[in-house]
């Protein structure tokens, strides 16, 4: 593929996407690294270097400039193929990325640099097992250097094996026991795990030497219970009244000394404190809620009067979705905990599926929809099927918990008509609060905002609205309220929708010892509380959020 033309072609900013990952392990040049650029010519070297200080700044159109200047000097060295698939990365083409990476592996089978780019560009397509042996050939290449083993960590827990993550991290620690980073990383596989005293121990741990880490007061933050006294709150305080902080830590900390206040019953106190860590970390997200809001009217209409695809293919998948916060976890908690199923979590198997369909096309979702059809749809459902065989492994039933998902509903039920869908509910003003009230590892641009938030809530609702009444029978509704309150009633109601026989163990989930990898890894393993509602220890303060949801969208 000739990657000049498609850099000629692409040359506005707006190509350029914020990665998922940053680019300074991507391109480490220094007096050290010189090395690498070796068999590049003076000139090709030049435009190497320009484009990539181009691409740290995001300075799309000297990027491409510089790259395409490269690509006709030195189109096949090692150093050109990560920055073209850097570039590749950026502008959405993943499979791309890959294939330059693979190139530049070829050329350098050793290169961990090269290998450590290719896993992550492989992540990003859900290809975990291969993105893990990767980065196992880093480690074993290069034992001494502890950044491999972090970044094997990282994507074991990605792939939902905590338990290997975090015996990883335990060598790690093994020999370099001062590495903050592993011991951060540590105590986050024990709270997923369930083991909240570690978890603790490890935060505390590291707070003892360097009692200024504003992650490990965020790690403590995020206890369904934060362990804080008044010397913890005096030493957040101080912490947030820093001005040299930059902006993410200062949201973090602004986050943790919310809850902070809160815990010690100063809720007066920790909602201006919230205000002003949800305005700093807002300005970093790319969230525009107009767009947002037309993108699922666009989606809802592509589908109306559409009806489902025939026969049974998808029979026994469970899709989970909801709001953050609105009790989706405890409900692929209870049914994880059945023996005939399979739980996926928080998966982008369908998102990814939809977007390469998307770059096939050359059209965005949904304006290719009218155009695909019967055999369409059951390639795409297909291919679904063959991603979580794997994880599946032989159970009458799999669920994911993949956050947008709702918004694909339409096309699952052409591409798997046999699939169930359960539409986690809970009031939408404690949805809203307990999202405010966090800063998300995922880029959930809506939850910073109350007026986004707000927005957002409304659009699920509509969408959810319009599913149902194409597709009733396909959907359940379950309150976390009603589900609190009548736990055996409503868990039994779940059981039967999926075709599940009734099993005890559902309805002791909370004894489960899977890892949960989300912010309710403590709340499911524990029975469930009757009342979980926050919203009113706010007062005065949620009357505007209130208002929002009350009010019909525009």
């Amino acid at each position: 593929m000739d990657y000049s033309v498609q850099f000629a072609l692409a040359d506005g900013p707006e190509v350029m996407h914020p990665p998922r990952h940053g680019l300074m392990h991507v391109f480490p040049y220094g007096p050290h690294m010189i090395e690498r650029l070796d068999g590049l010519s003076g000139m090709a070297c030049q435009l190497l270097q320009e484009a990539t200080a181009a691409l740290q700044r995001r300075d799309a159109a000297t990027t491409l400039q510089r790259a395409t200047a490269l690509h006709a000097l030195a189109p096949k060295h090692p150093e050109s193929l990560r920055l073209f698939a850097a570039i590749a990365r950026l502008q959405g083409r993943a499979e791309d990325a890959i294939a330059l990476l693979r190139e530049a592996a070829a050329a350098r089978p050793a290169d961990t640099l090269v290998l450590g780019n290719l896993a992550h560009a492989l992540a990003e397509r859900n290809r975990f097992d291969e993105a893990i042996g990767l980065l196992r050939r880093c480690v074993a290449a290069e034992p001494a250097n502890h950044g491999h083993a972090l970044a094997l960590a990282q994507m074991l827990e990605r792939a939902d094996d905590i338990e290997a993550a975090a015996a990883v991290l335990r060598d790690v620690l093994d020999q370099r026991p001062a590495l903050v980073p592993a011991r951060l990383a540590l105590a986050r596989t024990h709270f997923m795990l369930g083991r909240t005293d570690e978890a603790i121990a490890q935060y505390r741990r590291v707070l003892a030497d360097a009692p200024d880490t504003v992650a490990a007061w965020y790690g403590l933050s995020n206890l369904r219970e934060p362990p804080f006294d008044d010397d913890d709150v005096a030493a957040i305080e101080r912490l947030h009244a820093r001005a040299d902080l930059p902006d993410h830590a200062r949201a973090s900390i602004g986050f943790a000394l919310a809850r902070a206040y809160e815990a010690r019953g100063r809720h007066a106190d920790a909602w201006p404190v919230l205000e002003s860590a949800n305005a700093t970390w807002r300005k970093h997200q790319h969230w525009d809620g107009a767009k947002m809001s037309g993108h699922v009217r666009a989606t809802t209409a592509a589908f109306a009067g559409m009806p489902a695809g025939d026969g049974e293919r998808g029979a026994g998948l469970v899709f989970i979705v909801g709001l953050p916060r609105s009790g989706s976890s405890i409900v692929e908690q209870i049914l994880a905990a059945h023996p005939e199923v399979s739980a996926g979590g928080e998966r982008l198997d369908l998102p990814t599926i939809i977007r390469e369909e998307s770059e096939r096309r050359e059209r965005d979702f949904p304006a290719w929809v009218a155009d695909a059809g019967d055999a369409d749809w059951a390639r795409l459902g297909d291919d679904y099927l063959g991603r979580i065989d794997t994880a599946r492994a032989g159970r009458r039933v799999f669920t994911d918990k993949g956050l947008l998902n709702w918004l694909y509903l339409g096309a699952l039920r052409r591409m798997l008509p046999g699939a169930r869908f359960v539409d986690c509910r809970r009031d939408p003003l404690e949805t809203c609060i307990a999202c405010y009230r966090q800063m998300f590892a995922r880029d959930l641009g809506f939850a910073y905002d109350i007026d986004d938030l707000a927005r957002f809530w409304h659009d699920y609702d509509a969408a959810m609205g319009h599913w149902r009444a194409l597709h009733d029978g396909a959907i359940l509704a379950v309150s976390h309220e009603q589900l609190t309150a009548a736990p055996d009633q409503h868990i039994r109601r779940l059981l039967e929708f999926c075709s599940l026989p009734f099993d005890e163990r559902s309805l002791r989930f909370h004894e489960s010892t899977r890892g949960v990898r989300t912010l309710s890894a403590e709340q499911v393993r524990e029975p469930l509380r009757a009342n979980t509602a926050r919203a009113y220890l706010y007062g005065h303060h949620v009357d505007r959020l209130r208002a929002l949801l009350a009010a019909r969208p525009d």
